[in-house]
């Protein structure tokens, strides 16, 4: 069942076809003739349109008023009293259709290729009769709702995507149901989704949780946080390892020093035997660092574990 029913005629079939994609672009479902099949039986297949149809809109012009098709269909509209009337050239509807008491639609400044011509009224008249429009048009107003909610919600996504997260982030509420407090070792998802496999975390417990393994690269080492402007960085691949190592410098000792050469007359070579360099000053060292089994910084013991 359409909402409203086109009644026009064939050589104005351009503008029939015009108004039949404004009210469909409004959410209207509309019949008009095109809709005939080959095995209809044209009168009988109209009239049930125009009867099912909320709204029958008659385009009259010179020449529909002088169709007997057009008149018909206009007088069954007439007489279930939802015929809606308009001129696209200025011609008057026949006698019998109301002129004096009925306003008719002016359409002789809207074709086709000039839509800013339409009359508002006309769609406003048409939609009146038709009740379930009011439902599309609460939906449409809906739709256009979401659409602004969806710009809005994709512009704080791009704003959030833009934001610089650090390497090393606390996963506190995906570590919360794991039973330990970890540090995420790649770069985090955004909190809405799971964490990515060869993610590596650090767990206080004994024993990696379900869906992790033991990353044994981190056994007894310190984590280095890769840094590119940093030579010794730059040839680096994340996950590679590093023995330890000094690096390479000197110690200079101060203090230690001969004295008394003082050159004597008859002499053997010119200088005193007693005077020769028995004096020294002497430089003591203490060891006083804290010692252990191992060099090594402040630290907490973690468990190291692979998402598999």
């Amino acid at each position: 069942m359409a909402d409203v029913f086109i009644s026009y005629s064939r050589s104005d079939r351009e503008y029939a076809e015009a108004l039949a994609g404004i009210l469909q672009k409004r959410g209207l479902a509309v019949w008009w003739d095109v809709e005939l099949l080959p095995a209809d039986r044209f009168p009988q297949r109209i009239v049930e349109e125009i009867e099912s149809a909320h709204a029958v809109v008659v385009l009259w012009s010179k020449a529909s008023v002088d169709s007997t098709w057009v008149t018909d269909e206009a007088a069954i509209g007439l007489k279930s009293k939802k015929l809606i009337q308009a001129s696209i050239d200025g011609a008057l509807p026949p006698p019998g259709f109301g002129i004096a008491t009925t306003q008719i639609a002016d359409l002789s400044s809207w074709s086709p290729d000039t839509p800013a011509g339409f009359s508002q009224k006309l769609l406003e008249a048409i939609e009146r009769l038709v009740p379930s429009h009011k439902g599309v048009d609460a939906l449409k107003e809906r739709l256009a709702q979401l659409e602004g909610e969806t710009a809005t919600l994709a512009g704080e996504l791009g704003r959030v995507q833009r934001l610089k997260i650090p390497l090393l982030a606390l996963a506190a509420t995906s570590l919360a149901s794991l039973g330990g407090v970890g540090i995420l070792l790649a770069r985090p998802s955004p909190p809405a989704m799971a964490t990515p496999p060869g993610a590596v975390l650090a767990f206080e417990a004994e024993r990696c949780p379900g869906g992790w393994s033991a990353y044994a690269p981190a056994f007894g080492r310190f984590v280095r946080g890769i840094d590119p402007g940093v030579e010794a960085d730059r040839r680096r691949k994340p996950g590679s390892l590093e023995d330890d190592a000094l690096q390479d410098h000197v110690h200079e000792i101060a203090g230690a020093k001969t004295a008394g050469h003082q050159p004597q007359v008859g002499a053997p070579h010119g200088y005193d035997a007693g005077a020769l360099g028995n004096t020294i000053n002497e430089t003591k060292f203490v060891r006083s660092a804290k010692v252990g089994d191992e060099t090594r910084p402040k630290n907490v013991a973690l468990l190291y574990c692979l998402k598999d």
